[in-house]
């Protein structure tokens, strides 16, 4: 119970940072949602208004507004946390096929062998890398029934057969465009025809400009311990910068297109505020959950050591009504022969 009582108290300094992370986003979110207010109020103004002297004046009270939301977004930090903006993530290296990176640097041997890999599904060219030891070796990799690269024979395009492998030794590289289309199984074949000396796969991948195309990522999330399980409560990144709302390169030329973006960004703020306004009140509720349990827990441990005492108070006192009769016994026993003595006296 002192165990779990120490997880609480961790929950409790969790929620204590995280909460005041979240209420800092959540209030500069609703003063930004105010600003963007008055910059539409702002930018209707500047529509009606005839002379160039005061649209300039207004404009540059529009833009000023903007920046200072962005350096609202920007400033809303708490112990280095800023959920107003989402932070750089790295991109993820390309996905290699499993059987690929399990042949890397472990497969080595001599002679004549066959290995066989399922390339996946993505389309680009398959790099095989190799070290084949003198004298020599010759090095096939067959698509289904074609043979698409070999050792000696320079690559063709489009996954395109070529002829039979040469015996050559040292470092070699074979290069083929590999299409899933035509089959993801390929076999890699040392010494086909047997003979060959020793060689080893350096390096065996598919040769990615990029990361495959697919759904775009999803924002990071600043996560809060809730519990001493583990569990958490997680409020995403919004990105509350003038870039964020679309506000960097608000229009003036295009009047309906500029009254757009602002009006864009002001539901993007609204909804952005309610968003971090929904994190606060989770964050609450499991404050009130922690201190439920910690005081259920604190209690009832209270109760063990309080039951514990009252043992140990039982004995004690046992302990000394015993002494208490055995030194009464004592003074009996010594006091007979007194009395025996006095009874002769008389």
């Amino acid at each position: 119970m002192r165990a779990d009582l120490a997880g609480w108290a961790a929950v409790r300094a969790s929620l204590g940072l995280g909460g005041a992370v979240v209420t800092t986003a959540a209030d500069a979110a609703r003063a930004i949602s105010d600003t963007l207010a008055t910059v539409k109020a702002k930018y209707l103004q500047w529509l009606g208004l005839p002379g160039e002297g005061d649209r300039a004046s207004v404009r540059r009270e529009i833009e000023g507004l903007v920046a200072r939301i962005d350096a609202m977004a920007r400033s809303a930090s708490f112990n280095g946390v800023n959920l107003l903006v989402i932070p750089d993530v790295p991109a993820p290296p390309p996905a290699q096929p499993p059987d690929f990176a399990s042949l890397i640097g472990s497969s080595a041997g001599s002679g004549s062998q066959t290995f066989t890999v399922d390339a996946g599904p993505v389309a680009a060219p398959v790099v095989l890398d190799l070290d084949l030891l003198p004298p020599n070796d010759v090095v096939e990799i067959w698509q289904g029934p074609v043979r698409v690269a070999a050792t000696g024979r320079p690559p063709a395009s489009g996954g395109a057969p070529v002829d039979p492998g040469l015996p050559v030794n040292g470092l070699q590289t074979l290069v083929f465009d590999y299409d899933p289309g035509n089959g993801t199984t390929l076999e890699l074949r040392f010494n086909p025809d047997g003979g060959g000396s020793g060689w080893v796969i350096l390096d065996l991948r598919l040769d990615l400009p990029g990361a495959p195309p697919g759904p775009p990522p999803e924002p990071p999330r600043f996560e809060i311990m809730r519990h001493p399980s583990g569990a958490s409560i997680g409020v995403a990144y919004r990105d509350m910068t003038a870039a964020g709302l679309g506000l960097d390169a608000l229009g003036f030329d295009d009047p309906a297109a500029g009254l757009a973006q602002i009006d864009v960004a002001v539901r993007r703020a609204a909804d952005d505020a309610g968003h971090f306004g929904e994190g606060v009140r989770k964050v609450e509720a499991a404050k009130a959950a922690e201190r439920a349990f910690a005081d259920g827990l604190r209690e009832g441990l209270g109760a063990l050591v309080d039951a514990d005492l009252g043992a140990e108070a039982a004995r004690l006192a046992s302990l000394q009504v015993r002494a208490e009769l055995s030194i009464q016994s004592l003074g009996i026993a010594n006091a007979m022969p007194s009395a025996l003595l006095a009874l002769f006296r008389r």
